[in-house]
């Protein structure tokens, strides 16, 4: 302990970084020097859960202690958790006050950074995704802390926001909600689809990133779905000037017209990250079905199937070397790159700084059909390491030492350190 106290603040800051929060409040009964670092670190983030005891006291503090308040660089908002509070009513009565919270936002000065985190695996979100009054409530949770987050001043530079299912409305309350979005230079969005989308639903990623085009740094955005063939994203008619990095998680990859948006930022790009994505090589869809939206907004030909008269088919041609060798080819400012495969859950997508570990992982690739029942027909590369996706659900084809023995394994393995070495990343291919 004297040899902490010798230490300058910044120094104690960094190595706080690494203490529980129960260590930091012991630490805070120590001498003044440590006992400051201390309490600089413990309260540099607000952490509000839905039940009176965590907003009480956050309204305590904000009536009565002035100096904490000026402490706080992050707010996180949880709507849901266990035990506390399920959204079942618009009368509940247990509903958790969250208007206390809202009306004193604006006494911290110094909240660089604001999270508004629905948990993607609640069985809420799962069994109510269709419930209007369900629906209602989490809008209005929005709403509400983008009411919030518009009174501050300056509004937070950073804000992370998932999982979402819910388009904005063009109305009065959109209006903060732009302007929130508009000063922003890091936008984690998280969006959930439990149901194939929709041309309706595929307008989430434009609404809410359309609003931060002309300032955005750095972009990072997951998809929490039930199959990879819902997890398109489709940015093509948005471009961001200040773009520095893209993260991209669990986004397939299904048309030109995605690579080429991402290399319409080569002049600015300079980090770029990979993870759980996979290159959707096979479509096999009924001809009604609403899957064609996603596909055909990126730019997918769909076919009708030989012999099939009722079924579409399609597909990307591109494998994962033809991806890397245009990145090194046409992305002149990247310096950092990564691609890699990660067990995550809603939390995770949080607050994970963890970098990536490069990995070519064996369901790098996916094939999607909507068609067959379980063993009806073998699907094409059921056993070149493709992730197959049917109706009955996901099914693992090739193990993974026969995928990493395969051609197309070392042609993409190959492919990855090449671009790692043209761009200067010494990153390593577990």
């Amino acid at each position: 302990m004297p040899a902490l106290a010798t230490l300058p603040e910044e120094i104690l800051l960094l190595i706080f970084d690494f203490a529980d929060r129960a260590s930091l409040k012991s630490l805070r009964f120590t001498c003044r020097h440590i006992s400051t670092a201390a309490t600089e670190k413990l309260f540099q983030k607000i952490l509000l859960y839905p039940h009176d005891k965590s907003i009480q006291r956050f309204v305590s503090v904000a009536n009565s202690d002035t100096h904490l308040f000026q402490l706080p660089r992050h707010i996180h908002f949880e709507p849901y958790q266990e035990g506390h509070y399920v959204i079942h009513d618009l009368d509940d009565p247990n509903a958790p006050n969250w208007g206390a919270v809202s009306s004193h936002l604006w006494k911290l000065p110094r909240v660089d950074s604001a999270m508004l985190h629905f948990r993607d695996n609640s069985n809420e979100a799962y069994d109510n995704q269709s419930d209007m009054g369900y629906h209602y409530l989490r809008s209005k949770i929005i709403d509400d802390f983008f009411a919030a987050v518009v009174e501050m001043v300056p509004t937070p530079r950073k804000l992370a926001l998932g999982f979402i299912y819910e388009t904005p409305v063009e109305d009065d309350h959109f209006a903060r909600i732009r302007r929130v979005l508009g000063g922003l230079h890091t936008f984690r969005l998280g969006i959930l689809y439990r149901v194939l989308p929709s041309r309706i639903s595929m307008e989430i990623q434009s609404k809410w990133l359309r609003p931060t085009a002309a300032s955005l740094q750095q972009l990072d955005l997951m998809f929490s779905a039930g199959q990879p063939a819902w997890s398109i994203f489709n940015l093509s008619d948005m471009h961001f000037p200040q773009l520095r990095s893209l993260t991209l998680r669990g986004c397939t990859f299904a048309a030109e017209a995605q690579l080429e948006w991402i290399v319409s930022h080569a002049d600015t790009l300079q980090e770029m990250v990979l993870e759980n994505c996979r290159i959707l090589i096979l479509v096999d869809i009924r001809g009604g079905s609403i899957a064609k939206a996603s596909f055909k907004a990126v730019g997918m030909k769909l076919r009708r199937k030989s012999g099939y008269p009722n079924r579409k088919e399609g597909g990307y041609s591109a494998r994962w070397k033809d991806v890397f060798a245009l990145f090194g080819e046409r992305m002149g400012q990247l310096r950092r790159f990564s691609m890699g495969w990660r067990k995550r859950g809603s939390d995770g997508w949080c607050e994970d700084t963890v970098p990536v570990r490069n990995v070519l992982h064996q369901c790098r690739y996916t094939s999607f059909c909507e068609w067959y029942d379980d063993h009806e027909e073998q699907m094409p590369y059921s056993t070149t390491g493709i992730g197959r996706f049917g109706r009955m659900g996901i099914h693992w084809s090739a193990s993974e030492e026969r995928t990493l023995a395969s051609s197309q394994y070392q042609q993409d393995h190959e492919a990855l350190v090449g671009l790692l070495r043209r761009i200067g990343d010494g990153g390593v291919i577990d």
